[in-house]
């Protein structure tokens, strides 16, 4: 099962605020995921559609296709395509160089995107790494390589 790292902040500031009256999300929320491990995307994704959540999962495999998703840039200016998330869903390590995640909750922190909920999952053990995110994340939580291990991180994410 994986781990909530930070389980009474992610209950104290919690995804409560994108809920609807019903279980779960909201059917009409979207849910931004920014990953570059393509195994990641299709398993997140399949836990999506197996845990039946009325959610729009939308993904994106750089730092830079968030900014410009977030920002409605490009390709992605098309709000009713491309609606604003409800949730982001971003990794901590990014394959490519001069990615950094924490750069990018950072620069989140600072911007007009600062109010929407955002989980970080990694697989990072490194105190450092996460003592830095944590001010900046709704929820960090622990990748697993297993499906139902990320099945359950959706629902805790989305409650």
């Amino acid at each position: 099962m994986p781990m909530l790292l930070d389980q009474a902040g992610f209950r104290k500031r919690g995804c409560c605020h994108i809920r609807s009256d019903h279980e779960g999300c909201c059917s009409l929320s979207t849910v931004l995921l920014v990953e570059d491990d393509v195994d990641d995307v299709v398993l997140i994704g399949l836990a999506f559609r197996r845990g039946e959540m009325p959610c729009q999962l939308q993904t994106v495999p750089t730092i830079a296709q968030a900014r410009d998703y977030l920002c409605g840039r490009g390709i992605y200016g098309d709000r009713k395509e491309f609606p604003l998330p409800s949730i982001i869903i971003t990794d901590l390590r990014f394959a490519s160089p001069g990615e950094s995640g924490l750069q990018f909750l950072q620069w989140l922190h600072g911007s007009p995107f600062q109010t929407i909920p955002i989980a970080c999952i990694t697989d990072s053990e490194e105190p450092s790494n996460l003592g830095a995110v944590r001010p900046l994340v709704t929820a960090c939580i622990r990748k697993s390589p297993l499906f139902e291990d990320l099945a359950a991180m959706t629902r805790q994410i989305l409650g």
